[in-house]
């Protein structure tokens, strides 16, 4: 997911007037990476019990 939003800033970064969007673009790829650090860190790995 974060690589495909990734290639999606670099298209809309070499077009003139969508930087805004390419900027939403961004923040969605920083949650998106925020939330498989999560769960990886939760679920990632088994405890034992």
């Amino acid at each position: 997911m974060a690589a495909w939003l990734a290639g999606i800033i670099v298209d809309l970064l070499t077009v003139p007037g969508y930087y805004d969007i390419a900027l939403r673009d961004f923040g969605l790829l920083l949650g998106a990476v925020a939330l498989a650090r999560l769960a990886r860190h939760y679920h990632g790995e088994r405890q034992p019990r």
